[in-house]
């Protein structure tokens, strides 16, 4: 089994803050009227993703 670590891109950044968890994880869901500011937090490389 191979690891490969990358930055995190903006389509990556995307698919995170686009997930979504069925209950009862749904508390990690992000709010859906926000995946703008939460790519563009993903991608800040200030918060380390």
């Amino acid at each position: 089994m191979s690891l490969n670590i990358q930055q995190l891109d903006e389509i990556n950044a995307r698919a995170c803050a686009l997930w979504h968890y069925e209950a009862p994880l749904n508390f990690y869901n992000l709010n859906s009227d926000e995946i703008e500011q939460n790519v563009q937090y993903f991608l800040d490389p200030q918060n380390n993703f």
